[in-house]
């Protein structure tokens, strides 16, 4: 019988001996998220690079940074004003994981944006278990639905006690499910894997921390499977959808709107950690959920040193990109296409998603 993890190598079309499987995928959205915030003082030389590897769990990371947790940032805000936000927070799953580990670091602030707010707020519940300062704010949200996506966004934007926010983590995702498509007739894959996000996180742009504010999309290796299909993007030809090409065509989609919006300024990164099973996988046999926290952790201390007032972190010098996989940023096509990172193709995927959504972005 074919296992599930041959079946993933198949339709990857990957060699299996080449793949890194990571046992904790909550682990890469910490990393990511406490180097988010760079030291307060220090010269990017004078700053010790912490050593994490595939055997380092996410509670770990959490207490190896402190500071970064708890919000004290180099732009001066006070950490009850820089909360993360995380999408698809239900229990069992990456986004879950992320902020309760995130809890063992003593975080002012944490917005959980889900569809089920009984299920968000058992992850709330779960993170007030472990440290019951910390204010955690549940918005529901069907991130299908773009009249759903712009109510979350508004009660957002609306809320004084969230003047600005560090990282808006787009972890929320479905997979290789049957053909459906949501109110505006949009293949559902593309429209909540992609779409969705798409709108909250634009809509959410002037909260966002001007110099260290971050936006990380869980991607997948799965971009590899098949890029945008351009001539039926919405799977209307008969016979033309196919479960993992729905899921791939929106992988690839997260990918290219990380690519178009970092060329608008906005430091913004899609993320493969790895292999791990939630319950993302339901209508398969693996979930290809993603490594965010330790790519993007390293990244962003590299990032938030790039202003004239700062040299760069020696130890990530000259790297650049927006697609991370395993500390780093990576073209490996082993975990990401060409097709997904090509500014050609990022380009028309950024105008089709404002015509998609009916509003232009312009920052």
């Amino acid at each position: 019988m074919t296992s599930f993890l041959e079946k993933r190598y198949i339709a990857a079309r990957i060699n299996p001996e080449e793949i890194t499987i990571h046992p904790e995928p909550a682990v890469s959205i910490l990393r990511a998220q406490y180097i988010l915030s760079d030291f307060q003082g220090l010269s990017p030389k004078t700053i010790p690079m912490p050593k994490f590897d595939s055997e380092t769990n996410a509670i770990d990371v959490v207490k190896d940074l402190p500071d970064q947790v708890k919000g004290h940032t180099s732009h001066g805000l006070t950490p009850y004003l820089c909360p993360v936000l995380i999408t698809g927070p239900s229990p069992g799953g990456l986004g879950a994981e992320t902020a309760i580990s995130l809890a063992h670091g003593s975080p002012a602030n944490i917005i959980l944006i889900g569809r089920d707010v009984e299920k968000c707020q058992s992850t709330a519940n779960s993170v007030q278990a472990i440290n019951s300062s910390i204010k955690v704010k549940v918005v529901q949200a069907e991130l299908s639905s773009l009249r759903s996506v712009r109510k979350a966004a508004r009660a957002i934007l609306n809320d004084n006690s969230i003047p600005t926010i560090d990282a808006i983590i787009n972890n929320a995702g479905i997979m290789a499910i049957p053909l459906a498509r949501n109110e505006n007739d949009y293949e559902m894959q593309f429209a909540a894997n992609h779409l969705g996000h798409f709108l909250l996180a634009n809509l959410l742009i002037p909260k966002l921390a001007p110099r260290t504010g971050r936006v990380v999309s869980v991607s997948s290796s799965g971009n590899i499977y098949c890029g945008v299909n351009w001539d039926d993007i919405y799977f209307r030809n008969e016979g033309s959808y196919k479960p993992m090409r729905g899921y791939s065509q929106s992988k690839t989609a997260n990918i290219l709107f990380s690519v178009a919006q970092k060329k608008r300024g906005v430091r913004s990164y899609a993320v493969h950690p790895g292999s791990i099973q939630t319950s993302l996988s339901r209508h398969i046999d693996l979930d290809m959920a993603e490594d965010i926290t330790r790519t993007i952790w390293g990244m962003s201390l590299h990032e938030a040193m790039e202003s004239p007032e700062h040299t760069r972190n020696p130890g990530l010098e000259d790297q650049d990109g927006v697609f991370l996989s395993d500390r780093r940023p990576s073209t490996d096509a082993l975990v990401v296409k060409s097709w997904s990172l090509d500014e050609k193709d990022a380009e028309p995927m950024w105008m089709l998603s404002e015509d998609l959504v009916g509003e232009a972005f312009d920052f």
